[in-house]
Formats: structure tokens, C-alpha cells, sequence
């Protein structure tokens, strides 16, 4: 099984989770994790994928990129891209 995690946010707690989730779900499937770029990699257990998508630095900035269309389908076409994603 393959599953893409997607982060939208990676400071504090909810930073913490989706390194958690992102760790334990790689012991039961191939995982990759779509986080922003101040994510904490160092986090992340070593069977991760990372990829790094560009985000606000403050709040406002990231909501704003966010409802973004553009900024959206070029996230989405990323993801689909992956290289996990074209093999079995």
C-alpha cells in the first residue's frame, strides 16, 4: 500500500502528529510526506519520503497561498508526479 500525508501545517503540536503518523504508518505501508518547508524533518523516521512544498511564513501568508487555485494545482500535480506514484 502506498499513502501520501499531506501536512499543510508543521509548527508545534501539529508538526508532531504528522511525524508521528508519518513514522508509524511507514512500518505498514511505503509513506510519503508532503510538508511545508519549515517542517522539522529530523522528526521523521528514516522509511519517510520527504517532499517539501514552498508555504507562508506567517499565518495570513500561508492561508493565502493556500486558497490559491494555482498554488493548489501545482501542489496536487507534485504529489501526483512522486515517483512512488508510477510504480507498484
Amino acid at each position: 500500500m502506498k499513502v501520501a500525508l499531506v501536512a499543510f501545517s508543521g509548527k508545534g503540536a501539529m508538526g508532531q502528529y504528522a511525524a508521528g503518523l508519518a513514522t508509524a504508518l511507514a512500518g505498514l505501508a511505503r509513506v510519503t510526506l508532503f510538508a511545508p518547508n519549515h517542517f522539522r524533518a529530523d522528526t521523521l523516521g528514516a522509511a519517510v519520503a520527504r517532499r517539501f512544498f514552498a508555504s507562508g511564513r506567517t499565518k495570513a501568508r500561508a492561508l493565502v497561498r493556500f486558497l490559491n487555485p494555482v498554488a493548489g494545482r501545482a501542489l496536487a500535480g507534485e504529489i501526483a508526479a512522486d515517483p512512488m506514484w508510477c510504480t507498484s
